[in-house]
């Protein structure tokens, strides 16, 4: 090129047809770097705020969320919160339990402040408290109610364990996972007293009735209310020491007849399960213990060859009992159907619910004619009826019914665990052609099946059937021509149990 003559040399390098040819591609790399540096400027967006309430005082624990998706975060205690986007356009949505949600459009640049407005129609609901009602405007006690959403969200076999989280002094103990005995134990604002057993319990009372908060059916409830401190649990006296929940059921309204039908099923899963060695490091530990005890090794090179090809599964298995024993989902399914409607003077509401719970075991299904897999089969069955006799006297009837089926295995939960847990690797297997291997020849005491985990696994099995009967008849006479407001109740109970 520097050979050309300098006359020719524009001619000669850049002709006119890839002048034309250069700028189109300039264009578009132009673009392509705009475009880029528009991703890259929309990755690393960070957005900062602050939330208050309506005078100021700033708000912790408030939920924010992008709308449309599952990204979000909650302020911190002295209601500040940092969020970082990739949309270029979204709306923040801003939610807190007693204020209005309200959705905000994200500013450009700035320090977002976010303003929430007590929920009006929050102080105007009508709150159960002891033996009456009253607006929540009006409620100076520490009272919280949780809605039946709320719930009937958590896809849970038992009331009890949807309350985790749910409102602020409850706590939740969940003891176990099994069908049927996963139920929690709830204590209100802590342990009242070193008693122990129910009298460290609150009080529970469904339609005005001392009963149990297990076997209700979550589709039926219409109002939940917890009672926590002295001024709000005073009416019940001692038996109201540890805190007060009070369940109104549903009743019908006037109107034609209306069909509601819910389901949910839900997968269960262990939380927490312990990691196992595998047949090749356990058998080289062991080894390593006995060499330090001044033993002799317990597995040959010949036993750690076969556990590392695994060409001899029945004789040199490697096996993780917890996986081989234990699914890795349990399912459980829901299932409610309600009808309710009536006239002025005559209202109804009946329901049908049904809940089935699988346990967790694999081996469960070796023989046709029993299963020693736990199972909870629950039928819950529900009649509210409420009568206007004249203008002054009404009768309400409440009956509510519960009828469990649960399957368990005779040996305890804990002992299949605790066999399992103890269970080394390279144990023959349970089953060898549908026979128990209970010993091998030639082989070492701790590839031989002489642990009782086949005697629990085949047991037998226990079938529990269960039926619970619930009835409530009250009736009422207003006594206006007496004193306005004033009228007379008599309710009358009557608990039937079958175990």
């Amino acid at each position: 090129m520097l050979n050309m003559p300098m006359r020719g040399l524009v001619p000669y390098l850049v002709p006119p047809k890839e002048i034309k040819v250069l700028k189109n591609y300039f264009l578009l790399v132009l673009t392509f770097c705009l475009f880029s540096a528009g991703q890259v400027y929309a990755q690393e967006r960070t957005i900062s705020g602050v939330v208050t309430d309506n005078v100021g005082k700033p708000l912790a624990s408030v939920s924010v969320a992008v709308k449309g998706t599952d990204k979000g975060t909650s302020t911190d205690e002295e209601g500040r919160f940092v969020i970082i986007l990739t949309e270029t356009k979204s709306l923040l949505v801003f939610t807190y339990a007693g204020f209005s949600k309200q959705e905000i459009s994200i500013p450009a640049s700035g320090l977002m402040k976010v303003l929430l407005q007590p929920e009006v129609n929050a102080l105007s609901d009508v709150v159960v408290i002891g033996y009456g009602s009253q607006k929540r405007v009006s409620v100076t006690a520490a009272i919280s109610n949780v809605k039946t959403d709320e719930i009937l969200r958590s896809p849970v076999s038992s009331v009890a364990n949807a309350l985790a989280g749910r409102a602020t002094g409850i706590i939740t103990v969940q003891r176990g996972g099994e069908p049927g005995r996963d139920i929690a134990d709830i204590f209100i604002r802590g342990v009242g007293t070193f008693a122990g057993g129910n009298s460290a319990r609150p009080l529970v009372l469904v339609d005005g009735v001392e009963r149990s908060l297990n076997g209700i059916d979550p589709y039926t409830i219409e109002s939940f209310n917890i009672l926590k401190d002295a001024s709000a649990t005073a009416v019940f006296g001692v038996r109201g020491a540890n805190g007060v929940i009070i369940i109104t059921t549903k009743t019908g309204t006037s109107g034609k007849p209306q069909f509601s039908f819910s389901s949910n099923f839900a997968w269960q899963e262990p939380i927490r399960l312990p990691e196992t060695l595998g047949a090749v490091d356990y058998a080289r530990l062991r080894n390593t213990a006995a060499q330090n005890d001044g033993s002799p090794s317990i597995f040959s090179d010949y036993d750690i060859e076969r556990f590392q090809k695994q060409d001899d599964p029945y004789f040199h298995p490697d096996v993780n009992w917890l996986d081989y024993l234990i699914r890795d989902y349990s399912p459980q399914q829901q299932y409610n159907l309600n009808m309710s409607g009536g006239t002025s003077d005559a209202r109804y509401f009946v329901s049908l619910g049904y809940l089935n719970q699988d346990g967790a075991y694999k081996l469960g299904n070796f023989f046709d004619e029993f299963s020693a897999n736990p199972n909870f089969k629950r039928y819950n069955l529900r009649a509210n009826f409420d009568f206007n006799l004249s203008k002054d006297w009404s009768i309400a009837i409440k009956a509510g019914s519960e009828i469990s089926n649960s399957n368990y295995s005779r040996s305890n939960t804990s002992d299949i665990f605790g066999t399992i847990y103890s269970a080394n690797p390279m144990m023959s297997p349970v089953l060898f052609e549908n026979k128990i291997v209970r010993n091998v020849d030639g082989l070492t005491a701790l590839q031989i099946s002489n642990t009782p985990l086949y005697q629990l696994l085949f047991n037998g099995f226990n079938e529990n059937f269960s039926s619970t009967l619930n009835l409530n008849f009250a009736t009422r006479y207003k006594l206006d021509k007496l004193t306005k407001g004033l009228s007379a109740r008599v309710m009358l109970a009557y608990d039937s149990y079958y175990l």
